[in-house]
């Protein structure tokens, strides 16, 4: 689902790239990132409360919709309220006009059937499917329609305000589930929730203080490049790790009662999950030059240097947020909170610092830093807290990380082999990207199998793979 949801995403923005320009995502990035400001300072994380409580009863959903409604609710208030405040800081008129939407997109938002959460909860994985694909489908369908007919960065807005209206309808159209206002769980939500919406807090300003600053610093131009180059980057974060965690999270709460159990799953995920997420990262950085050149075109190259410090920061954090739902699920949601507000005061002391000395490409930098510490702040709080050692952790991922380091060091000499003077051709522009993607696969899965054969042939995703292809062969 993620992957077929994203791909769709992704084709949308090359397209939208076609058709907008730097400027109308950075106009709607400054605005976007008040909204997520907003919701993550009244993000009570319910969804996750439910997913995490085995016992959760009708009285927990209708409490948890209750909850959620408020909140966007009054989200939808504020953003309405400080949009002339939010213009005059930016400097940017058009942020005021845009804002206004943006909050009655998060208000009808609150409306979406709390039932949904049901299809994650249970493992029913066909439904959340449905749900996201066609919404997410429709959505860009919308959108795109809109930038042909608008060239402008309202295309952007109007089609994130049709997002939430398609996902309300969805949702009472694929749950049978009838959400009602009820406050009579609350208390049981809160004892976890206060340590979500601490957490929340902290992710924002992880996540998003960047856009902020930047919006102040430079140019809605520039600010568009950083925010295309950090979402191309996340592809592999949220598209591998989220679908993971999806399953994961209600997987791993169902192995609570068995600790060692539990253990020897989070290995097995996160060493899965860094066998795909390392070759991608690294992949997107190494022919980032080629392909941003073919698909978005010259005027995002000044992005580059930045998409590919910003793959670095991916790999860190998809491994980061496997280890988050471990620590999430064991009870200690704690610890992760301490760790990201960590993260979120060490951003603020040197943002700024960051970008006097080397711009753009200087915030990503920090980025990437504070991340791959937070990665490794995360495994020891699992170590203490869990039967998974530091070692074990650090040696499931150790194949995955020297075969992406032959692989990329393969791709580099076949670029220098296939580099002509002067600007190339679409054509061939394509055909070096080809080659270079196939020599990469190749140096990669062929370096991975060989660790994983002088390692023992552990059991894992390898094993999984090559059992597969075994089993494959002897049916034909």
């Amino acid at each position: 689902m993620r992957w077929l949801v994203r791909v769709l995403g992704l084709a949308s923005v090359v397209i939208l790239a076609r058709l907008l320009g730097p400027e109308d995502f950075g106009l709607v990035a400054m605005a976007m990132v008040i909204v997520q400001l907003m919701e993550s300072l009244s993000d009570f994380g319910v969804e996750t409360a439910l997913i995490r409580d085995k016992n959760a009863g009708d009285d927990h959903f209708h409490t948890a919709w209750t909850i959620r409604q408020a909140q966007f609710v009054v989200i939808a208030a504020v953003v309405f309220a400080i949009s002339p405040a939010v213009a005059g800081f930016y400097d940017e008129e058009a942020v005021e006009l845009i804002l206004p939407v943006l909050g009655l997109a998060i208000a009808l938002r609150g409306f979406e059937n709390i039932g949904i959460v049901n299809f994650q909860k249970s493992l029913n994985f066909s439904k959340d499917f449905k749900f996201n694909v066609l919404t997410k489908l429709l959505t860009i369908g919308t959108t795109i329609t809109l930038a042909v007919h608008l060239r402008s960065y309202w295309a952007l807005v109007l089609g994130s305000l049709s997002g939430s209206i398609y996902r309300v309808i969805a949702s009472y159209i694929m749950s049978e589930f009838r959400p009602r206002w009820c406050l009579r769980t609350w208390r049981e939500l809160w004892a976890f929730s206060q340590w979500v919406l601490a957490r929340g807090v902290a992710q924002f300003v992880n996540q998003r203080a960047d856009v902020v600053l930047l919006g102040r610093m430079t140019s809605a131009g520039s600010l568009g490049l950083y925010t295309v180059a950090k979402e191309i980057a996340e592809l592999p974060a949220t598209e591998i790790s989220m679908p993971i965690s999806r399953a994961v999270l209600p997987g791993l709460a169902k192995l609570v009662d068995d600790p060692s159990r539990m253990g020897r799953a989070f290995l097995k995920v996160i060493a899965a999950v860094a066998t795909v997420v390392v070759p991608v990262s690294l992949g997107i950085l190494v022919v980032a030059d080629d392909a941003i050149r073919l698909l978005l075109g010259s005027q995002w190259i000044p992005m580059v240097p930045v998409l590919q410090i910003f793959c670095i920061f991916a790999i860190f954090m998809t491994l980061r947020g496997i280890a988050g739902n471990m620590l999430v699920v064991a009870g200690y949601i704690r610890y992760s909170t301490y760790i990201v507000w960590f993260q979120a005061i060490m951003f603020l002391a040197f943002a700024v610092p960051a970008f006097r000395l080397a711009e753009l490409s200087g915030m990503a930098a920090l980025h990437a830093a504070l991340t791959a510490i937070g990665f490794v702040l995360y495994v020891l709080f699992v170590a203490r807290n869990s039967t998974v050692t530091i070692k074990e952790t650090l040696v499931s991922i150790v194949r995955p990380t020297i075969a992406g380091g032959v692989m990329v060091a393969v791709v580099i000499c076949v670029e220098q082999l296939l580099a002509q003077p002067g600007e190339s051709s679409a054509g061939i522009l394509a055909l070096n990207l080809t080659i270079e993607i196939m020599a990469g696969v190749v140096a990669y899965s062929s370096t991975l199998y060989l660790a994983w054969r002088c390692a023992g042939r552990p059991d894992g995703l390898e094993s999984s793979l090559v059992d597969h292809l075994s089993f494959s062969r002897k049916s034909d």
